[in-house]
């Protein structure tokens, strides 16, 4: 991760991996086949515990406005945290092939279709005035995962401010 994240897929080779880790390169190969599918299972893992920790987060029996709450809280503390791993799988997918980028992609659609169901859920009952849930979908997961280009936690602004001002706007 932290090699891809600062070299880039394309610049990273596995002789810098090996290098990083203190084997030699051709002892890679007893744990992974490729770049690629060390990329992939990177970005396979990342998806899949964003999916596990929002299921252990999100809880659907509350209201939408809480659940939202606590997806907005839960959602920019991991990709803070997991600044790195969140920064690989946003920049490099696109250097998956077009296999895993499919199964990446899939699981990334049941992430997203989990933010949907509570502005969905929100919209229903009336607590959330949104014309098309779908791209209030998308406008909030992207104003949340952006934290991580810009947010520092040594910066102005503490994790529970940062909560509360992108609760604020995702509510609004």
């Amino acid at each position: 991760i932290q090699l891809l994240s600062e070299h880039g897929y394309g610049a990273m080779n596995l002789r810098m991996l090996a290098k990083k880790v203190g084997i030699q390169a051709s002892s890679l190969y007893n744990y992974i086949d490729s770049k690629q599918q060390l990329l992939f299972l990177l970005c396979e893992e990342t998806t899949e515990n964003l999916l596990v920790e929002f299921d252990r987060t999100v809880n659907a029996a509350d209201p939408p406005a809480d659940r939202l709450r606590k997806f907005v809280a839960f959602h920019l503390g991991y990709h803070i945290v997991n600044r790195k791993q969140a920064s690989v799988l946003q920049m490099e997918i696109r250097s998956l092939t077009a296999k895993n980028y499919q199964a990446v992609s899939k699981l990334q659609r049941l992430y997203t279709d989990k933010v949907r169901g509570i502005v969905d859920s929100g919209v229903e009952i009336g607590a959330f005035q949104v014309r098309d849930s779908e791209i209030a979908t998308f406008a909030l997961l992207q104003m949340l995962t952006a934290v991580t280009r810009w947010y520092r936690p040594q910066g102005r602004l503490s994790l529970e401010q940062l909560v509360e001002i992108y609760t604020d706007l995702s509510l609004g």
